[in-house]
């Protein structure tokens, strides 16, 4: 593997790592307001990983089920 290679990777990594990042900061924010942290950072780090398979045609669908999943679950 080249230099040229191995940075590219790097760079792909990285953008997906953080735009999982800021998809997943919606359904932490939401439970965050909603008083379920220990929950929102679950959802956050599963945008996370579900950006990192298969980049936004994953990451974005966890986003929306689990703000669903926020808004029927009651306030704490």
């Amino acid at each position: 593997m080249d230099a040229g290679t191995t940075l590219n990777m790097g760079a792909v990594i990285f953008g997906a790592i953080a735009m999982g990042a800021i998809i997943g900061l919606i359904p932490f924010f939401i439970g965050k307001s909603r008083g379920r942290t220990t929950l929102g950072v679950v959802f956050w780090v599963l945008c996370i990983l579900g950006n990192f398979i298969a980049g936004l045609f994953l990451s974005v669908p966890i986003c929306l089920v689990t703000v669903i999943i926020l808004f029927v679950m009651k306030k704490k």
